[in-house]
């Protein structure tokens, strides 16, 4: 009877350790990722190589590479299938485009419902002379305004193609970039611009031009701009003049938006100037009488009429400027 409960007990705990066992042996594994070395090297391409074992689950691959262990590239996009068996599973990639003597990074990466796996980096050097990192140089800006400005640059891309920002922002951390401008392999100077707006007023700026190739990033120095005031609004009020005995007559002219005004008031009848243009320059904020003379024979010409069309423009030195039709009335002449 002993002995039956025995064999019950192991025919009972047999089960229980098949299905420990098997519970191990059923969760989900990650792959496992092994880079290997690059083969068929040229000065423009090259094939890396390495092995995946996908555990037994459904498992994608793709290569890494760049020209540091940062990598920045991967091929193949989308990564492709290395199956779902358990043995290792050698894969590649065809790389081309490359820079002749030039240093690259790699690696072997895959990814199943367990994970993912990272093989090791490797390295591999292109045949051939290394090309001539490009010459970049950030120019002076121009068209600067309130809110907007010219990037200007220039590059000498040299034997491989390029690709150029410029990247701006209120300190050299930047933290903008305009839209990449593409540059053909050339071994003469390529003139670069970019238009950035929606600036701050009355604020600096950095700016450099940055180009990518196949040889790396070069950098042109540091430069930076100031964008201009806020425009100030000069405003003519009223309509009609009465002039003194000695032909004196006086404008009202306010300032506001931002910063002092300072420009000149004119008076015209038609394209006939009817006074001196007089300089006028006060306060934001503020306005005040603008006096002139009228010229003797308007003067004449007014006494005789008794009225006069005129019209008034103030233009500032920062580009605004107010225009108002007016009429001259000879009442206390």
């Amino acid at each position: 009877m002993r002995r039956i409960l025995i064999l019950c007990g192991l025919a009972v705990l047999a089960p229980a350790t098949w299905l420990l066992a098997g519970g191990s042996a059923l969760a989900s594994s990650a792959p496992v990722a092994t880079t290997s070395g690059a083969t068929a090297i040229t000065s423009t391409g090259a094939t890396v190589n390495g092995t995946v074992n996908p555990t037994g689950q459904a498992t994608t691959y793709a290569f890494q590479w760049g020209l540091t262990g940062s990598y920045g590239n991967e091929a193949p996009l989308p990564p492709a299938s290395a199956g779902a068996g358990t043995a290792d599973v050698p894969v590649s990639v065809d790389l081309g485009g490359l820079a002749s003597g030039t240093v690259y990074h790699f690696r072997v990466i895959a990814s199943n419902a367990g994970g993912a796996a990272t093989g090791a980096d490797e390295t591999f050097t292109t045949g051939g002379t290394s090309p001539t990192p490009a010459t970049v140089t950030t120019g002076s800006p121009s068209n600067v305004t309130a809110t907007s400005a010219v990037l200007n640059g220039s590059v000498v891309p040299g034997a491989t193609p390029t690709t150029c920002s410029f990247a701006y922002g209120p300190t050299t951390s930047y933290g903008s970039l305009t839209n990449a401008q593409p540059v053909a392999a050339a071994t003469t100077s390529v003139a670069m611009t970019a238009t950035i707006s929606g600036l701050a007023p009355t604020t600096a700026f950095h700016y450099q031009l940055v180009c990518n190739s196949a040889t790396g990033t070069v950098s042109g120095a540091d430069q930076t701009l100031t964008t201009l005031a806020a425009p100030a609004r000069i405003a003519i009020a009223g309509r009609r003049l009465f002039i003194s005995p000695t032909g004196l007559v006086g404008v009202f002219v306010a300032c506001f938006g931002g910063h002092p005004c300072s420009g000149t008031l004119s008076l015209r009848a038609g394209n006939t100037a009817i006074a001196p243009a007089v300089h006028y320059s006060f306060t934001n904020e503020k306005e005040t009488v603008v006096f002139t003379t009228l010229t003797r024979a308007v003067l004449r010409q007014l006494k005789a009429r008794g009225t006069l069309t005129a019209t008034a423009t103030a233009a500032d030195s920062d580009g605004s400027k107010s225009t108002i039709p007016f009429t001259l009335y000879r009442e206390l002449l």
